[in-house]
């Protein structure tokens, strides 16, 4: 990886089968590969602008944002599951025309790309999954039940104030409706030009970004696992909260293994991550 900045990624809409889907992209002249690259809820792929643009350097890579989130239509059903987010962005890379990819997520992203897997293993080469959830009983329904709250603007504008406190306390606590010593993260707060970008985000789709959040509380990993039978690298940075969900999630898949990485603050956090996925991908 150089030291310039990652490169800017182009934007654009693509009408799919499955609706309007908003993408950054970029196609070097000499990709060594393409890759999918699926973000967090709840923001878009604003949140995959600099891993997706260091990237670029030598791959094809390819940004949406996920139905329902930043500027794409919502998918039409009211619970829709990770496997129609999985279809929705197959349906992204027939209207690309894009025959064969591997595929990055990170958090709903990793669970979507986990379904990619699984219903096109003749197209999707290889899977990267960052951070995978393994929530179950009462601390599934705990996730459901308050993590991604329905909301709705009012004359009052409160729904602004939520969406910034949303995202402020998610990088102070684990899970951030729990604001209490025993779940902080550690990690301090992001500057407040970040933000305000994240916020602005979630704003976009304030009435639809808690369908892909629930889809991922909802999936069965468990049993959702051992089916993907593509090659598969679960990576996960020291300070992620789902670290040890994701190297227990690693041990399920036959062709799968596990990787940590350092935390944000490190200063190697982008360069170890973006070699890993790199060597990973063209390997």
């Amino acid at each position: 990886m150089s030291n310039a900045p990652p490169l800017r990624l182009s934007r654009a809409f693509a009408d799919t089968a499955k609706g309007r889907i908003h993408y950054r992209y970029h196609f070097p002249g000499s990709a060594q590969g393409t890759l999918l690259m699926l973000h967090a809820s709840p923001t878009s792929s604003w949140s995959m602008r600099t891993l997706g643009g260091a990237l670029a350097e030598t791959l094809n890579v390819v940004c949406p944002d996920t139905p329902g989130n930043g500027d794409s239509d919502a998918l039409p059903m009211e619970q829709p599951r990770i496997e129609d987010f999985a279809t929705s962005m197959l349906a992204l890379l027939d209207t690309l025309g894009i025959e064969s990819a591997s595929a990055y997520g990170s958090h709903t992203g990793a669970h979507t790309a986990i379904e990619l897997g699984i219903a096109a293993p003749d197209r999707i080469g290889k899977v990267i999954l960052d951070g995978i959830a393994l929530f179950e009983g009462e601390e599934r329904q705990d996730m459901l039940s308050n993590y991604a709250p329905e909301v709705h603007p009012d004359l009052e504008g409160r729904h602004y104030l939520w969406a910034f406190l949303f995202m402020r306390d998610q990088n102070i606590f684990f899970p951030w409706f729990k604001r209490d010593k025993e779940h902080l993260r550690g990690t301090g707060i992001v500057a407040p030009e970040q933000l305000h970008a994240a916020t602005v985000e979630v704003l976009k789709a304030l009435t639809t970004y808690h369908k892909a959040y629930r889809a991922a509380f909802s999936h069965r990993v468990r049993e959702r696992m051992p089916l993907l039978t593509s090659e598969a690298l679960a990576i996960c940075d020291a300070q992620d909260p789902l670290l040890e969900h994701t190297r227990e999630a690693a041990a399920l898949a036959p062709r799968a293994r596990f990787l940590e990485t350092p935390g944000y603050e490190d200063p190697e956090f982008l360069t170890r991550k973006v070699a890993a996925i790199r060597e990973f991908v063209t390997g």
